[in-house]
Parts: structure tokens; C-alpha cells; sequence
């Protein structure tokens, strides 16, 4: 059966980041899946130690990982990040020239929960909690594990209580946790979606060549200038379209 580990990398087991956090281990509980979570506190996490050990053990033993951890000056949290520092030496291996190959935990999945005390404006112009999950995706990436969720609270500054529509987000995050892995395993859909997305890609440089060709900017009879053309226009548009997915991609709120 299917086990989701949950990590807290706050001192506050109370807070809201441990909230939710809760809510989305309640949705994998409810859907059938084996739950456990795990506070970082608890534990003496140091290059090499034991307890470092143990939790590399549990990792191990997951299908997925949810880290939630506070955005503290903007930064991920001091516990978290020293769980990240030291996982390093269990996660990938370094090569003579200085490459990082996966070790065991290669193809496991993983979200990243933070909470933040600026507005989802302010977050939005300043991608405040971009730091947080960029460093846990650092990490894991490296380690050849793959994102499937991030969840960001924002103006959390004297907030009482976990607000009832992000309650909800996480726990069908949760809910739906299981279809989720499944569909990050269907390889054969995925290069139909990129086949689709060059495609579509292709045909639009063409027009935008057509275009030019029109406006006398663009000479289409020599095969070199067009093929240049070509190569220049598709990159500008591949790079615009992932810079896109990718922003879209990082919860701001």
C-alpha cells in the first residue's frame, strides 16, 4: 500500500504550517493510504548521526514526501533547512568532478507546504515563498525526486485559525494524492503532451515566419536564413512558455 510521509520543520507543532500539513495526511488517511508524520524537532539532525539516519530510513520506506516548513525571513526555516544540508551525503552521490548522482530515493515524489506573514500580493511581486520552494526542489531534485504539489499560506500574521478554503485544499490535496503518483507514472501521456506542445510550437513559429515574410522582414527563399529564423523564434517561444509554467507553477497564495 501506498505510504505518505509527512515532515515538519517547525519548532510550532501548533502553527499553521503543521495545520496543514495535518489536513493533507487527514486526505491520504481518508483515501486509504499509510500515513505518517515526523517533526523534525524531535530528532538530533547532524551530519552522520543516527537520528539523520532514521530519517533517511523513512524516506526511504515512502511514495511520497510532504515537507511543510515555515518561510522565516525569507528564507526556509533554520531546522528545515539543516534537514536538507544533511540529507545531502544520503541522497546523491558526488562524482570525482563534482556531479551529483541519485542515490535511493530517485523517483519518489514530493510536496512542499510554507506559510509566510506578507500578503498574497506582497508574495506575488516579490515571490517571497519562491525561496522555500526552491530549496526543498534543490534538494530533492537532486536527489531525482519528483514535485507533485505545493501549497503556500500567506498573512498569517495574527491568524487564529487555518482559513476553511485552504483547510480544503489541502485535504483534497490529500484526497487525491494516490491518482496523482499514479498519472506521474503514465510516461506514454506525458510525451504525447510534449509531442502536442512542440507541435503547436512549430506551427506557430511558421506563422510568425509567414508573418515577416509579408512585412519583406524575412527572406524565405534562402533555406539558411529561414532555418535561422526558425531556431531564433522557436527558442524565444519555448523559453516564454516554460518561464510561464514554471512562475505559474510556484503557489503565490
Amino acid at each position: 500500500m501506498m505510504k505518505i510521509l509527512g515532515i515538519l520543520g517547525s519548532y510550532n507543532h501548533k502553527g499553521k504550517t503543521a495545520k496543514m500539513l495535518e489536513e493533507v495526511l487527514a486526505g491520504a488517511s481518508d483515501a486509504g493510504l499509510v500515513t505518517e508524520l515526523l517533526y523534525l524537532d524531535e530528532y538530533q539532525v547532524k551530519m552522520s548521526h543516527p537520528d539523520t539516519r532514521k530519517l533517511y530510513a523513512k524516506l526511504l520506506e515512502s511514495d511520497c514526501v510532504v515537507l511543510a516548513a515555515p518561510t522565516y525571513w525569507g528564507e526556509i526555516s533554520g531546522i528545515a533547512k539543516n534537514f536538507l544540508d544533511c540529507l545531502r551525503q544520503y541522497a546523491v552521490k558526488t562524482t570525482e568532478n563534482g556531479d551529483l548522482i541519485p542515490r535511493n530515493l530517485k523517483g519518489k515524489k514530493y510536496i512542499t507546504i510554507t506559510s509566510c506573514y506578507k500578503t498574497a500580493l506582497e508574495n506575488i511581486v516579490t515571490g517571497l515563498t519562491d525561496t522555500t520552494f526552491n530549496s526543498v526542489q534543490t534538494v530533492f531534485s537532486a536527489a531525482g525526486m519528483k514535485p507533485i504539489g505545493e501549497v503556500v499560506l500567506t498573512n498569517t500574521w495574527k491568524l487564529s485559525s487555518l482559513p476553511l478554503r485552504k483547510k480544503e485544499e489541502c485535504y483534497n490535496l490529500g484526497l487525491s494524492l494516490q491518482q496523482t503518483i499514479e498519472k506521474e507514472h503514465d510516461l506514454l501521456k506525458r510525451y504525447i503532451q510534449l509531442f502536442f506542445m512542440i507541435a503547436f510550437s512549430s506551427l506557430l513559429v511558421m506563422g510568425m515566419e509567414e508573418g515577416l515574410a509579408k512585412l519583406g522582414l524575412l527572406n524565405l527563399t534562402n533555406f539558411w536564413v529561414r532555418w535561422l529564423a526558425f531556431a531564433v523564434l522557436f527558442f524565444t517561444l519555448l523559453s516564454v512558455i516554460l518561464h510561464t509554467v514554471t512562475v505559474h507553477n510556484h503557489k503565490k497564495k
